[in-house]
């Protein structure tokens, strides 16, 4: 193994890699360098300060990053709020997607197929997804055949 020349700092005399111009332990500036008879100066003087005086970094927070996530949050929030109050229905009497408002807030069945739905005998497709069923069918996109009479809310136990 090869011994790398040492020099010593005459700030506090420890003894440091002749490759450094700086100190490890005070950050003083090392004696310099001679070449064959000829004094070389380091290329900058430094002085290196201890870890505990570094300042600890604080990034501010930016107006534009703040910017940017309150929109992309306002955009998040916006598009819970469409998808929560809309069905996404595809089928053959469209010619594309067409927006149903639901009959309440949910998010289930987003994407209905009209034509699965029309093609089950009414109960069963009520039964596979009814909230979708009963918006399509008091927006008339299920015909008077496909007419379910929706359970009622209160159960008489008598």
């Amino acid at each position: 193994m090869k011994s790398i020349p040492l020099r010593q700092c005459p700030s506090c005399g420890e003894q440091s890699e002749s490759q450094f111009e700086a100190c490890w332990n005070c950050g003083g500036a090392l004696p310099v360098k001679s070449v064959s008879g000829f004094r070389v100066k380091p290329a900058v003087e430094t002085k290196v300060q201890s870890a505990e005086a570094l300042p600890i970094l604080q990034i501010p927070a930016s107006k534009s990053v703040l910017f940017v996530w309150v929109w992309i949050t306002v955009i998040i929030a916006a598009l819970a709020v469409v998808f929560g109050n809309v069905h996404i229905v595809t089928g053959e009497p469209f010619r594309s997607l067409q927006l149903v408002q639901r009959v309440s807030f949910g998010y289930s069945d987003i994407y209905v197929d009209a034509d699965a739905l029309s093609a089950l005998p009414p109960y069963l497709g009520f039964a596979q997804s009814p909230m979708a069923y009963l918006a399509l069918y008091r927006d008339g996109l299920l015909g008077p055949e496909h007419y379910v009479k929706p359970p009622s809310a209160a159960v008489n136990l008598d």
